[in-house]
């Protein structure tokens, strides 16, 4: 895994941590996650709802980190489950809430395996 891989995945887990609102189940493989990023000046996320830099309010970007999360795990479980339809559904919604590369790659998948029925 490299640093910033590894940077990205202890931002994410340190999400849940600092909004309990926001917490992220337990996942058994390991998951790449984009690092978040305050939306007005760009500064790394630093473990707190408020922003280190400008004092911006993290806590709803982080809300919906966190939703974005389990939506796909939702559609991961269901593709285990061959129901690609509300496996594409999931990947789709997590993607407006939060786009990362890895959600982008999991939606294709969907739309592929949902159209091929």
């Amino acid at each position: 895994m490299s640093a910033e891989s590894s940077a990205a995945e202890s931002a994410e887990n340190t999400v849940a941590a600092a909004h309990p609102r926001a917490a992220i189940p337990e996942v058994s493989a390991p998951v790449v996650f984009a690092p978040v990023i305050c939306p007005v000046c760009r500064a790394r996320f630093r473990g707190a709802e408020t922003c280190s830099r400008c004092g911006a309010d993290l806590g709803p970007l982080l809300v919906l980190t966190a939703h974005a999360y389990r939506l796909r795990q939702s559609a991961r479980e269901s593709l285990r489950q061959n129901d690609f339809s509300q496996a594409l559904d999931c990947a789709e919604e997590a993607e407006r809430l939060r786009s990362t590369p890895h959600g982008a790659l999991l939606r294709a998948v969907c739309a592929c395996l949902a159209s091929s029925l």
